[in-house]
């Protein structure tokens, strides 16, 4: 660098400018040279320059808080003797010099014991050969710090969850709950003998089927319905990460821990319910720590020794085949049965067809409250609805019916609104027959269908006659006569539709 600024100086003098111009070229220069002195001394991050031959020639105070090390001490030194000293245990510069480019490496300073991310960059001249290098380093104990922080907020936001859901148990909770068909009702019949006793249940279903839903329905009406209802996610979390989240950890279990520890969410979910859900997500090792819980109902946080007995009520669920994972390998055979004390499996919605109309009701109501609608299925969108598959369940059901309030024109949803519509066999929106419809039939089937819209606009029977302009006796008995002699063909077991 000296050799560079000599000739830059050289230049200056020999060029034709006044004294005046040349002092102000001067100042200007050593404005520049303070602001750049100021950026690279107050710069958070550690860094360290060394020139071609590896000796330290800036340090700024970041690079002193990290290591430890004084930079009186390390001015003028090369990395190499310094290494050779034991002073240092690695030094980027060296490493960038002998390998002709960027370097990184992870280290941890003897002094301190910080570990830091320090990547150095080589910079060359016109022949190609390295003048300076420049080093960051970046103290790892901050995003250790920032890692424990998003760590703690999800723990404290998965508490107040459960104060919330706990606070609100005087509200019917169970309005989400749809049961007509006769397999959700013996799903219910089996939610309701697990709620007051303290046996692990394993709910199994496909996505969207509404596992937590049953999971918080047996611990809302159960013995342990004041205490908090834990739900985790096993999927949602890395491996690194589950342990301590489940577990919780000790002071100074690891770089940035929070002072005092912290407990985990089967601690917090001690005297209510943990509900494990994905729990086919979870990572081999992890199983075998809880497994250890589920034996001998104690924990012992990370980094720690003390065990600490928790009284927690497990449920679990997954969308996976457990049994196929145990013959994989890749799921704890005696975890499995652990869990699978009692097993609860969720029909799909395409087993449930008796509770989508009921469903769609509810679904409507809650969000043409929210948002000041007044929207209602036609009759044909509603047998749609009911031959439709619903590959992603209830879930799917909900968005779809909260999208078709959002961009429908007017009040009435009719069947071609419906995204499945264009997708379904025409034997499937004639009520399941292939056969030819006759003229009669088909003017049944409308005049039934507009009996369903007007039922539907109105929520009464009375206001339902006068809007088609027709009596009550009228209306009561064709809508029973087409209900019997039309809705009952899709295999629908009561009224419905017309369900007052």
């Amino acid at each position: 660098m000296a050799k560079e600024f000599r000739h830059f100086w050289d230049e200056i003098i020999q060029a034709d400018t006044s004294p005046e111009e040349l002092r102000h070229q001067i100042e200007e220069m050593q404005r520049l040279g303070k602001y750049l002195y100021e950026i690279i001394e107050n710069n958070p991050d550690g860094i360290y320059i060394t020139d071609g031959e590896a000796n330290a020639i800036l340090i700024n105070k970041a690079f002193e808080r990290i290591s430890g090390l004084k930079r009186e001490d390390l001015m003028g030194k090369n990395n190499r003797e310094l290494v050779e000293r034991g002073i240092i245990k690695r030094s980027c510069a060296v490493e960038a010099l002998d390998q002709h480019r960027e370097v990184t490496i992870i280290h941890e300073y003897l002094t301190t014991k910080r570990q830091a991310l320090d990547t150095c960059t080589p910079y060359f001249d016109e022949n190609g050969k390295i003048q300076i290098t420049i080093s960051s380093i970046r103290d790892l104990t901050q995003l250790n710090n920032i890692n424990r922080r998003c760590e703690q907020e999800i723990f404290l936001r998965q508490r107040a969850e459960a104060r919330l859901s706990n606070l609100s148990e005087n509200v019917n909770q169970d309005e989400d709950l749809i049961v007509h068909s006769h397999s959700m009702q013996k799903v219910l019949q089996m939610a309701n003998r697990m709620a007051n006793v303290s046996s692990r249940v394993l709910i199994t279903g496909e996505t969207g089927t509404g596992k937590e839903v049953i999971a918080r329905y047996i611990h809302r009406h159960g013995n342990r319905k004041n205490s908090p209802f834990i739900a985790v996610n096993c999927g949602a979390f890395p491996a690194s990460l589950i342990e301590s989240v489940l577990f919780g950890y000790v002071d100074g279990a690891f770089t940035g821990a929070k002072k005092g520890g912290s407990a985990g969410l089967i601690e917090a979910a001690d005297g209510g319910t943990l509900f494990l859900d994905e729990i086919g997500e979870l990572p081999l090792e992890m199983q075998t720590k809880l497994l250890r819980f589920l034996q001998e109902n104690v924990i012992t946080r990370v980094g720690g020794t003390k065990e600490i007995p928790v009284s927690t009520r497990v449920i679990s669920a997954t969308n996976r085949n457990l049994m196929e994972m145990v013959k994989e390998g890749s799921f704890r055979e005696d975890l499995y049965y652990r869990l699978n004390v009692v097993p609860i499996k969720l029909p799909p919605l395409r087993e449930r067809q008796d509770d989508i109309v009921p469903m769609a009701r509810h679904f409507l109501r809650e969000y043409n409250e929210q948002y000041g609608t007044n929207k209602y299925f036609s009759g044909a969108a509603l047998r749609t609805l009911i031959h439709y598959e619903w590959p992603g369940n209830v879930r799917e059901f909900r968005n779809l019916v909260e999208r078709l309030i959002a961009v429908t024109d007017g009040d009435l949803i009719g069947e071609e609104d419906l995204p499945m519509a264009p997708y379904l066999p025409p034997a499937v929106l004639d009520a399941g027959t292939d056969r030819p419809v006759p003229l009669k039939e088909r003017l049944e089937r409308y005049e039934y269908d507009m009996i369903c819209d007007a039922y539907e606009r109105c929520h009464n029977v009375r206001k339902a006659a006068a809007y088609l302009e027709m009596s009550e006796p009228t209306f009561v008995r064709k809508r029973k006569i087409y209900q019997k002699k039309y809705y009952m063909q899709t295999g629908q077991k009561n009224d419905s539709i017309m369900n007052k």
